[in-house]
């Protein structure tokens, strides 16, 4: 789980605020909303970890920003959230290179349910957009994948 520190997080570490135990604080400190927990350094017991979570939830001081199943050692997220960044960054441009006929290749990269998936579909996809409309077009497809890093 990757988690961000919210104002009222930050608020009580610069005012040590006393609503927050000092394990607590500690862990808060560390939250950046990059890193999983797992890249944290240890700064207090395990077995604490999910009541200081808790703790520190409750009182509105971090947010739950990723999950993380494996960390990507080049990038530190996680595949569906790349996935879903890719996804994002494609919404709506088979349609401008091909117009309302490619709705139907759009509903596939927005179905895909994996990056593996994602992959075949985006090589397919972008294999058929260089045959219609030139290789220039899929080449601008291309780029705006590899923004997101290989995956």
């Amino acid at each position: 789980m990757v988690f961000g520190r919210t104002l009222a997080g930050s608020e009580a570490i610069r005012q040590r605020h006393p609503q927050v135990s000092l394990p607590a604080r500690r862990l808060l400190m560390l939250f950046d909303g990059r890193r999983s927990l797992s890249q944290l350094p240890s700064v207090v017991r395990p077995n604490d970890v999910p009541t200081l979570l808790r703790e520190l939830e409750a009182n509105g001081m971090i947010t739950l920003t990723g999950m993380v199943l494996h960390d990507d050692p080049a990038t530190g997220i996680h595949p569906d959230t790349k996935m879903t960044q890719v996804k994002r960054a494609l919404a709506g441009v088979f349609e401008k290179e091909l117009g309302p006929q490619a709705s139907v290749l759009e509903a596939r990269v927005q179905d895909c349910v994996s990056l593996v998936v994602l992959r075949n579909v985006l090589r397919e996809v972008i294999t058929l957009v260089s045959q219609r409309k030139g290789p220039e077009a899929a080449d601008r497809i291309a780029a705006l994948v590899k923004k997101h890093g290989p995956f």
